[in-house]
């Protein structure tokens, strides 16, 4: 143990590296995921730095296109901002009188400028969620009321890798974990009034911007009770731990009365606290068989275009050139009789049926990752009312499995 090191940080440390653990073989299959659908957030198992070339293995872009066409789609259909896309009512159904209707609608205008203003990050938070929840089924968005104390809740999110939670009895996420790194130039904002430890310090001198990783832990306060250094008497609902697992020590004991993160999952699976993405299950398939076909492709072409060629032995004087305007000399000895001293390989292929596997592929993905469903359905300008309300309610129909897990999460993060 570290010298000086808290006995309670070290169990909790430990408590949190055991549900890490247990999402590894969840990560390399992000890992894969983000290699073929979102290669922006492929950083799982392997560390990325800035201005690294990130597609350089794939040879189409039409996956990643479906991936993010999806999560824009899906994020328009359910937040679009031009309309109004939740409401506020009272509990009791006979509580929502007309002048409370009234009242309502002017708290959810206030609410709704809150929640669009710059300041809360909503915008920037969700569309990143979105496209982590396309990609990997799940994805933490941290909401914490402003500092100024005036109403405004400002949105976060956090990468799925640095996350790991458990559900209580009712499949409802309490305790979360999440790994984060912090610059020691901005410790005392952090931590006011809490010292470094010596190696910190040490390390602030010669690099003011070095990180460090800290745990951030929010779980039931009864769950934390045995661990808690101070006893409250106005305990609220979670508590808030802050740990250095390096100096293995607490940083600062706090609490919630709302839990702070909503853990948005997209289908879930028996005995997994963890959700997973129908569309990236599916659409992984597709998307590999794609880019297989693309090199394959590809190749021919090459091979069709610029052929290999094939070179009689001891008849070409030097090495053969194979560019615009090049000579190749042939030896005066040589007899043409015998043949071109130099000529195509013919190399024969079929590319339209090639072309035609491929379209085929790209219907089957477009439909594992539901963008054919995006759009409504094919039909005539003659058609009749009634006949355009049920091509409405065919296409609500084939979205609805999609969209509603999506309408859930914005109730999750609105009812706090």
């Amino acid at each position: 143990m570290i010298r000086g090191a808290d006995v309670n940080a070290l169990e909790l440390v430990r408590l949190s590296q055991s549900l890490f653990s247990k999402k590894e073989n969840l990560d390399d299959f992000c890992q894969r995921v983000a290699d073929e659908l979102y290669p922006a957030s492929s950083d799982f198992t392997t560390d990325r730095t800035n201005g690294e070339e990130i597609g350089d293995h794939l040879y189409t872009s039409v996956p990643c296109q479906n991936h993010r066409d999806l999560a824009y789609a899906l994020g328009s259909l359910t937040r679009p901002k031009n309309q109004v896309w939740f409401n506020i009512k009272a509990a009791e159904d006979d509580r929502n009188t007309e002048s409370a209707k009234a009242w309502f609608a002017k708290k959810r205008d206030k609410q709704r400028t809150l929640l669009y203003s710059f300041r809360a990050n909503f915008q920037a938070a969700m569309e990143i969620s979105d496209r982590d929840v396309i990609a990997f089924g799940n994805s933490v968005v941290g909401h914490a009321e402003s500092k100024l104390r005036d109403g405004m809740m400002i949105y976060q999110n956090f990468h799925f890798r640095d996350c790991a939670w458990s559900e209580n009895a009712f499949r409802i996420v309490d305790e979360l974990h999440r790994k984060f790194k912090l610059q020691l130039c901005n410790w005392d904002q952090m931590f006011p009034g809490v010292p470094m430890s010596p190696d910190y310090v040490t390390r602030m001198k010669n690099d003011p911007h070095a990180e460090v990783e800290l745990l951030h832990i929010v779980c039931p306060s009864d769950r934390y009770e045995p661990y808690a250094k101070m006893k409250r008497a106005n305990k609220r609902p979670f508590a808030s731990i802050y740990i250095d697992p390096t100096a293995q020590r607490i940083l600062r004991e706090n609490g919630y009365f709302e839990f702070p993160y909503t853990v948005r999952r997209w289908q879930l699976w028996r005995g997994s606290a963890y959700a997973r993405s129908p569309a990236a299950d599916l659409g992984l398939i597709e998307a590999r068989l794609l880019q297989n076909q693309e090199r394959v492709l590809l190749e021919a072409g090459e091979l069709a275009v610029d052929p290999p060629l094939i070179a009689t032995q001891d008849a070409i004087l030097g090495e053969v050139h194979n560019y615009p305007g090049a000579r190749n000399w042939v030896s005066a000895d040589y007899d043409e009789k015998q043949g071109a001293a130099l000529r195509a390989l013919d190399h024969k292929g079929n590319m339209p049926l090639g072309l035609e596997m491929k379209v085929d592929t790209r219907e089957i993905l477009a439909a594992a990752m539901f963008i054919n469903k995006l759009s409504l359905p094919v039909g005539n300008r003659d058609m009749t009312v009634p006949e355009i309300n049920e091509r409405i309610s065919e296409y609500i129909r084939s979205i609805g499995p999609a969209v509603e897990p999506f309408e859930q999460h914005n109730a999750m993060l609105l009812d706090i």
